[in-house]
């Protein structure tokens, strides 16, 4: 839905990336949005002009803004209506927006480590040939990043060493490091070990030898069409008799249907209503008492 109100601000600070901005949508009596027939196009003379313009109008009118400060990340929102997100579609992108922005905020989970040396994956278990992503953080005493360090990893199986790959720095994050790899085709049990003179370092001021993280390569995957689909009665009842419920055979319907009761009930209610709370009864009073006074004039009684 078009939006109607943004907060106007007048720029961003420096190191901050624009990740919405605003262009204002014409719209028609009802709120429908209509073509712009009247706006000029922004990229006008030399690329390097237009380019410089379309970052300054982004800027001048941020919708979204993220940007890394000290240890966090900061998002601003410059509007309050993400609630129009739901309208015609439920939950759709309303819960995609914001759960995606709260995974961002939390950043990667790294599970293994010290306070200065994180490693991790993303998962714990791969099929053979799978690509595994291993990332690790590195940060020093005063919690700053460590931008320039040569890290890598070591793979071991069984004791010995089956792959080593370096870790790549990703720019703009708060010391992460990361990698991918897929020749891991033998299954069975692997441990990742992070390496480098200044992880080596980091560790030694926590009395920490070595970081690593532990994988397994599984035999075969598991997809739900190869389970086990063969009908076990005993785990049935037994499940049934937890939830207070039944097992039927199909052509036992009849007793599934039981469980819901009588088809149809009789329910009686008893409500009590305040005499002077009706309408008629005030009107047929206001009657009464202007046919009172009628005749009384009538009457010559007035």
């Amino acid at each position: 839905p078009v939006m109607r109100w943004r907060h106007p601000i007048k720029g961003i600070r420096s190191g901050a990336e624009v990740l919405a901005w605003a262009r204002p949508v014409p719209v028609d009596a009802l709120g429908n949005p209509v073509e712009d027939t009247t706006t000029a196009p922004l990229a006008t003379g030399d690329m390097a002009t237009a380019l410089t313009r379309q970052r300054e109008t982004e800027r001048k009118n941020a919708l979204i803004v993220a940007s890394q400060v000290g240890l966090g990340k900061v998002a601003m929102l410059n509007f309050d209506q993400t609630w129009r997100f739901r309208y015609g579609v439920g939950d759709t992108i309303h819960h995609k927006f914001w759960g995606q922005l709260m995974r961002w905020g939390a950043g990667e989970n790294l599970a293994a480590g010290t306070q200065h040396v994180r490693l991790g994956t993303r998962k714990l278990s791969y099929e053979p040939g799978e690509r595994v992503r291993v990332m690790a953080r590195l940060v020093d005493e005063s919690f700053r990043p460590v931008t320039d360090a040569e890290v890598g990893i070591a793979v071991y199986k069984d004791g010995a060493v089956v792959l080593k790959k370096n870790l790549t720095y990703q720019a703009a994050s708060h010391g992460m490091y990361e990698t991918e790899f897929e020749s891991l085709t033998e299954p069975g049990a692997y441990r990742v070990e992070l390496t480098g003179a200044k992880v080596e370092e980091l560790l030694a001021k926590e009395n920490v030898r070595t970081v690593e993280q532990k994988l397994t390569i599984v035999a075969e995957g598991n997809p739900v069409e190869l389970g086990e689909v063969s009908v076990n009665p005993e785990l049935a009842t037994k499940i049934a008799s937890m939830t207070r419920g039944i097992v039927a055979k199909p052509d036992e319907a009849g007793k599934v249907l039981e469980l819901f009761g009588e088809a149809t009930k009789e329910v009686k209610e008893r409500r009590e209503t305040k005499l002077w709370d009706n309408w008629m009864i005030l009107a047929l009073a206001v009657a009464a008492a202007t046919a009172e006074w009628i005749l009384r004039r009538k009457g010559g009684l007035v």
